[in-house]
């Protein structure tokens, strides 16, 4: 308790240097170290507390982003981690598709739709097929990286079914400008999510935009056991444990799921 609470303070007092910025402080050195320690801080921390409290209690100090910055290869891991707890892969897929689901609101993506479904519905949708988006276009990074284009790639149709299972479910959204801000907001709100560990920035601007550049030689086939790997893994885990999909609702997300 005593540990926690000191923990506690402690991040307070870095939360409040974050909030000033290099500008404000006449020690920049000083604030390049503050990343690296706030990790270690939060470490610390979840090794008294339960990963979901910790969020909350991070949240409330306003270090939400660093948290998932600082733990988003902790997320990408459980896919590798036989003792990752359960509750642990529940808090993950709740807080993901939470955090798409406020940003789709916040940009009234919903709104450039005209279908039966409610609003609610329609946000929890396209919050599923969007991580889903961020999913599939990192996989195709990936395989660029590893050598693979389009013509070769035998994964063309899963990477396929990922980033165009919105537009067969609600095809208004194939309008360019209606698809291109869908896919930034979730990239962008992703950015922490590293699917693919070679890949430090999976959301990065230049791959939203679809501009990847094939490594000269032969593909590296040994990549795509490791891509068969991660997205079975995040599709089982929305499967299993997310909620959303169970409602009667929310039927387009749920056939997408189990196709």
């Amino acid at each position: 308790e005593i540990e926690v609470s000191l923990l506690m303070l402690v991040l307070n007092c870095i939360a409040a240097v974050t909030k000033l910025g290099p500008t404000k402080l006449s020690c920049p050195s000083f604030f390049s170290l503050v990343p690296d320690t706030t990790g270690r801080l939060m470490d610390k921390f979840v090794d008294f507390v339960p990963l979901p409290q910790a969020y909350h209690s991070m949240k409330s100090l306003g270090l939400r982003r660093e948290f998932l910055v600082h733990f988003g290869p902790r997320a990408a891991a459980c896919r590798v981690k036989s003792d990752c707890p359960t509750d642990e892969v529940v808090f993950w897929v709740d807080l993901i598709q939470n955090q798409l689901l406020r940003a789709i609101d916040r940009e009234k993506i919903w709104s450039r739709l005209t279908t039966s479904e409610s609003i609610e519905v329609l946000e929890r949708d396209l919050a599923i097929f969007g991580f889903f988006i961020a999913l599939g276009r990192s996989t195709q990074s990936f395989l660029a990286a590893n050598g693979f284009n389009s013509l070769e790639n035998p994964m063309e149709d899963l990477v396929r079914h990922f980033i165009g299972g919105s537009l067969l479910q609600y095809p208004q959204l194939s309008v360019i400008s209606s698809y291109q801000l869908y896919v930034e907001v979730v990239c962008e709100e992703l950015e922490w999510l590293p699917f693919y560990p070679s890949l430090k920035d999976p959301q990065s601007a230049e791959q939203a935009h679809g501009r990847r550049r094939k490594p000269e030689g032969p593909p590296n086939y040994d990549a795509l056991p490791q891509i068969l790997n991660v997205c079975s893994y995040w599709l089982q885990s929305f499967i299993k444990y997310s909620k959303w999909p169970e409602n009667p609702s929310n039927v387009k997300v749920a056939k997408f799921l189990s196709e």
